[in-house]
């Protein structure tokens, strides 16, 4: 764990330049031996929750190519970051769903402008899901299961945003809203790739997980 921190560190100092628009790829791979997710003590709504074996999915790392699963790399464009022109809002729909008593996916990526839609239809058990903004009207909604609900994201927010269920305290889900396209979440084997960056200026990155 300690070298992966390391790798992160250093990759949020890194700065490129190019003449041309350009597509970043990465890979992050985990130091050592593949962890292996452990179960989670599911102590709410245990006739529903309890049954479906559910891991920790905190860290998750491919066993065969040590990728690490849900990075999230994007353009940082705060306080010495890039700087872009403004653009238009996105308004496009993104979605979260609440399904198996928990978050999918575990990392949404979303620009200022969207709707953000909470899928609770498939759910066998009610949730109320909390959203800590920092920008945002802060929002606390309970979502009766087979339901859904919709939040519009205003403002782009400074850093990524914790999703939690408050009836069931394992369930968490990333929110990351940004003023511009260039993000991306590391898949399964550790691979992102980010298209069409800007042209001709130094462009600053940043790393979370």
């Amino acid at each position: 764990m300690k070298t992966l921190i390391l790798s992160i560190a250093c990759l949020l100092i890194c700065r490129c330049a190019s003449a041309h628009a350009a597509d970043l790829r990465l890979q992050f791979l985990f130091d050592g031996p593949a962890p292996i997710p452990k179960p989670l003590d599911v102590d709410r709504d245990k006739a529903v929750c309890g049954q479906l074996n559910l891991l920790d999915e905190r860290l998750l790392v491919d066993q065969e190519t040590k990728g690490i699963q849900n990075v999230v790399v994007y353009l940082y464009t705060g306080r010495g970051g890039t700087q872009l022109p403004a653009s238009k809002p996105s308004k496009q729909t993104r979605n979260l769903r609440a399904k198996g008593c928990r978050f999918e996916p575990r990392v949404v990526l979303a620009q200022s402008g969207d709707k953000l839609v909470f899928d609770v239809s498939e759910a066998k058990v009610g949730h109320n899901i909390n959203l800590n903004f920092i920008r945002n009207n802060h929002s606390g909604i309970l979502i009766p299961a087979g339901n859904n609900r919709d939040f519009s994201l205003r403002k782009a927010e400074p850093a990524p945003i914790p999703i939690d269920c408050n009836i069931h305290p394992w369930m968490r889900a990333w929110l990351v809203v940004l003023d511009h396209p260039y993000a991306a979440v590391s898949d399964a084997q550790g691979r992102i790739e980010i298209k069409g960056l800007p042209k001709n200026q130094e462009l600053t990155f940043r790393v979370f997980h």
